[in-house]
C-alpha cells in the first residue's frame, strides 16, 4: 500500500494531466502539487490524511494562475472526506456534476471550504488574507460600498476571501470559524451578516441568510451535523448566483442605523493614495491599550490620525508627521462600546478600523 502511495504523488507533482481512480477509497497524504492549466481528476472516493512527512504533509497545493490555475477535479462519481485544517487543497478544486458539493479548500493552514447547490464545471479557491489587497478592488470603491443598499452601511471583511467560478446558477455557503473574527465583523449581532460580491466596481450585497443547522464540512455529500451557527463556527447561504459574475465574495455586515448619524466608517481611496494601518490588539479594555502601526508613504496631501467613538463624535485628531511609525494614542476611554481608529487624508482618502472596548 505505501508503494501505491508514493506513486501516486509522484504522478502528481510531475505531470500536467492525470486521474485518481479506486473502488475502495484514494488515501493522499499531501505533498502534491498541481500545474497551471492542469487538473488532476478525482473518479473515486479521494481520502485526505496527514502523515507528518514530507514538506506539505497533509495538503495537496494547486497553481493559483488568475487566467489558467491547476486543480483537484471532481467528476460525476468523485467524492472526498477527512478534510480539516492540517489536510485540504491549497488552491483551486472543481467539480463536474450538478449535484450539491463541498469544496475541501483552504490556505496557510485553515481550513475553510465553501458549498454550492450544484454547478456543473465550477472550481473555488479560498484564500486568508484582505481582498483589499487585490489591485482591481484596493483601487477602486471600498469597505463601504454596495450601490444597492444605499440606505445601510456595509462593512467588509478584511480577513479572507473566496474566488469561486461558474456559469451556472447556483446557491453558495460560506463557512467561518474563530479566525474570520465575525464577533468584531457583526458587533456581536449576527442578524447583521451577510455576503458581498465584487462585480467589477463595488461590493454588491447578496440575498442570503445565516445558517439555522450547519454542513458537514469533513466530507463532500451534504449532510447537517445538527449544531446551530453562532459567532464562533456556522455558516451563511446565499439565493441563487452566477459566480461568474463576481470577482470575489467574502462576509460582510450590514446595518441601517450604525454610529447613529452619517459619519460612514471604511476605506476610500483616491488620487493613487495607498495607506496602511493595523490595530493590535483587539478588543481592548482601554483604548490607550491599542497599538497602531501605519504607513503613509505613498500619499500625497496631508494625514491625520481621528479616533470616533461610538455615536460618531471625533475624540481624537492629530496630523502625522512622519510617513510610517508605531504608537499609541494618549487617551484614557475605557467606557464599552465599539469605536473607530483611523487615517484621513486632505485629498479625500480614509481608511477606519473598529476597535471594541470590553469592560
Amino acid at each position: 500500500m505505501m508503494k501505491f502511495k508514493l506513486v501516486l504523488i509522484t504522478i502528481f507533482s510531475l505531470t500536467t494531466m492525470g486521474y485518481l481512480s479506486a473502488q475502495s477509497g484514494i488515501n493522499l497524504t499531501g505533498n502534491g502539487y498541481v500545474h497551471s492549466n492542469s487538473e488532476v481528476g478525482v473518479h473515486g472516493n479521494l481520502i485526505f490524511n496527514n502523515n507528518g512527512a514530507g514538506t506539505y504533509p497533509g495538503i495537496i497545493i494547486t497553481n493559483r494562475d488568475s487566467q489558467n490555475p491547476g486543480a483537484i477535479a471532481f467528476g460525476e462519481r468523485g467524492s472526498w472526506e477527512n478534510a480539516n485544517d492540517s489536510q485540504h487543497v491549497d488552491g483551486f478544486v472543481s467539480v463536474y456534476n450538478n449535484s450539491a458539493f463541498t469544496f475541501p479548500i483552504g490556505n496557510l493552514g485553515y481550513y475553510k471550504p465553501v458549498s454550492i447547490s450544484g454547478g456543473f464545471g465550477t472550481k473555488a479557491s479560498y484564500t486568508f488574507d484582505n481582498p483589499f489587497k487585490l489591485a482591481s478592488i484596493g483601487n477602486a470603491v471600498t469597505s463601504r460600498a454596495a450601490e444597492n443598499h444605499s440606505e445601510t452601511s456595509v462593512t467588509v471583511s478584511e480577513v479572507e476571501y473566496w474566488d469561486i467560478r461558474g456559469d451556472k446558477e447556483t446557491a453558495i455557503t460560506l463557512y467561518w470559524d474563530t479566525n474570520s473574527d465575525i464577533e468584531l465583523l457583526t458587533n456581536n449581532d449576527l442578524s447583521n451578516l451577510t455576503v458581498v460580491g465584487w462585480n467589477g466596481s463595488s461590493w454588491e450585497t447578496l440575498s442570503s441568510s445565516v445558517d439555522q443547522n450547519v454542513l458537514n464540512i469533513s466530507q463532500s455529500l451534504s449532510a447537517s451535523t445538527g449544531g446551530e451557527s453562532n459567532m464562533y463556527s456556522g455558516s451563511i447561504t446565499t439565493e441563487s448566483i452566477v459566480p461568474n459574475n463576481y470577482e470575489v465574495f467574502t462576509f460582510a455586515a450590514i446595518s441601517g442605523d450604525e454610529n447613529n448619524g452619517n459619519v460612514k466608517f471604511g476605506s476610500e481611496l483616491s488620487n493613487n493614495e495607498r495607506i496602511e494601518l493595523t490595530l493590535f490588539p483587539n478588543p481592548v479594555n482601554n483604548i490607550a491599550d491599542v497599538n497602531i502601526d501605519y504607513n503613509v508613504s505613498e500619499v500625497i496631501s496631508d494625514s491625520y490620525l481621528e479616533v470616533f467613538n461610538e455615536v460618531g463624535e471625533v475624540i481624537y485628531r492629530k496630523q502625522l508627521l512622519e510617513d510610517k511609525g508605531f504608537l499609541q494614542l494618549p487617551l484614557n476611554v475605557a467606557t464599552s462600546g465599539m469605536y473607530h481608529i483611523g487615517i484621513s487624508t486632505e485629498s479625500g482618502s480614509k481608511v477606519f478600523k473598529p476597535v471594541v472596548i470590553t469592560n
